[in-house]
């Protein structure tokens, strides 16, 4: 699957976290590969469609994490090969593929990353094998927060006193 394939035009307008997803599940493809698939925190993703925010941006992460493997494994199978022009061709072309979806990866984390989200890729032999979630609305117990919490602090810094000499005000004198 190249990138504009997974890859939904989405630009989430006046919503903090979109309400849909910015990827298309891959677990519905025809050549899905269940062991490229990452595990989010040691278990299964959660289903296609969630209505949770968190489940929502676990998909996404999961799935950007599942092409990065796939192209991973089709750039060690083409480095089997032996060195050659036409290898070297196919070799940059799937190295390109791998560096959209780091951006693509690295925008994820840039638009969650206000919101307390962190996704922590566990790799094996160069593979995303699970991904480590941090939700920012919630506790350390994974209890969902549902107070609001707001703070502020007032400070006042006094104006410095003007220096007065030679009778020019606001200078020092030599």
């Amino acid at each position: 699957m190249s990138l504009p394939d997974a890859y939904q035009k989405h630009e989430p307008t006046g919503n903090p976290v979109p309400h849909e997803l910015r990827f298309v599940d891959p677990r519905s493809e025809a050549d899905f590969d269940p062991n490229r698939y990452p595990t989010a925190d040691g278990t299964a993703a959660p289903a296609s469609a969630p209505k949770d925010r968190n489940e929502r941006i676990t998909l996404e992460f999961c799935t950007v994490y599942y092409q990065l493997n796939r192209l991973y494994a089709r750039l060690m199978e083409t480095r089997s090969h032996a060195e050659n022009p036409e290898r070297s061709v196919k070799e940059r072309a799937v190295m390109q593929e791998i560096e959209n979806y780091l951006r693509s990866r690295d925008e994820l984390e840039d638009s969650y990353a206000p919101y307390g989200v962190i996704a922590e890729a566990m790799t094996q032999e160069g593979f995303t094998v699970d991904i480590k979630f941090t939700f920012g609305n919630r506790d350390v117990a994974s209890r969902r927060q549902t107070r609001f919490v707001s703070s502020s602090a007032l400070l006042i810094f006094p104006k410095p006193p003007r220096s007065v000499s030679n009778g020019n005000k606001g200078t020092h004198a030599s």
